[in-house]
């Protein structure tokens, strides 16, 4: 039968336990606020989304037109106004470098 009195310092110090309907209200809200946060992200990010999609769809255009144009090995070398010997050392200096780099 140790009471404390009501207006002793003992008393502020004792924290009380949280009600039960505290505890369900918390963990409902905690729920719901990254949904809420979740919404107004997608809400804002929605416009740079469009943006991006619009220009892969450009990206892909282009390329599916460049990859369309299939030119002969004539076609080619005249194209690329080098040498077929200019090629070749080309070829030969890029193939040395990949291998020193990368085996």
């Amino acid at each position: 039968m140790n009471k404390l009195p009501e207006n002793s310092d003992q008393t502020k110090n004792v924290k009380k336990s949280p009600s039960i309907t505290r505890i369900a209200t918390r963990r409902i809200i905690n729920i719901f606020v990254p949904l809420m946060e979740t919404r107004l992200i997608t809400n804002s990010v929605q416009h740079m989304l469009k943006q991006q999609k619009s220009r892969l769809e450009k990206f892909r255009q282009v390329n599916n037109k460049k990859a369309q144009l299939c030119l002969s090995w004539e076609e080619a070398l005249l194209a690329s106004h080098m040498s077929v010997d200019d090629l070749d050392r080309r070829f030969r200096r890029r193939r040395t470098a990949w291998r020193l780099c990368c085996w």
